[in-house]
């Protein structure tokens, strides 16, 4: 059943991309609130959709899902990467070796930073960029 349904999508697949292309302009409303409520539901999922499409604009290889994520927060204990501060909700998913620079989209090669440390850090590979240390708040 299977392999039967894989062939007739494989000799089908431009007739059936174009339906699905005709239905999505005719319905753009159906895909604001497909985005809405997985904003809503799993924000992750939408960040790593977002992530991925730069990716494959800058031809990257390799490829996350949100559970990476989560699993390389756990992994971190919920810490920036660079500057070892507690994250909480808000954090960024750097790319520990820069897209720019030759590094991969593969989980292996992300990190969880803040979102001070990602910033400043920019493309600069880990051996040429050091955080600066934090002052505490007064």
């Amino acid at each position: 059943m299977k392999a039967a349904k894989a062939r007739y999508y494989s000799r089908h697949n431009d007739r059936l991309k174009a339906r699905q292309r005709a239905y999505h302009a005719a319905h753009p409303e159906v895909g604001v609130a497909y985005i809405r409520n997985i904003k809503v539901a799993d924000p992750e999922k939408l960040r790593v959709y977002w992530r991925r499409k730069r990716a494959r604009k800058l031809n990257v290889s390799g490829a996350h899902t949100a559970e990476d994520v989560y699993r390389i927060y756990a992994e971190q204990q919920g810490r920036c990467f660079w500057c070892k501060e507690e994250v909480g909700s808000i954090y960024h998913v750097d790319h520990h070796m820069p897209l720019s620079r030759g590094g991969t989209d593969d989980a292996t090669n992300l990190v969880i930073a803040c979102p001070s440390c990602n910033l400043r850090r920019g493309n600069h590979l880990p051996g040429e960029w050091a955080p600066e240390p934090k002052t505490p708040a007064r």
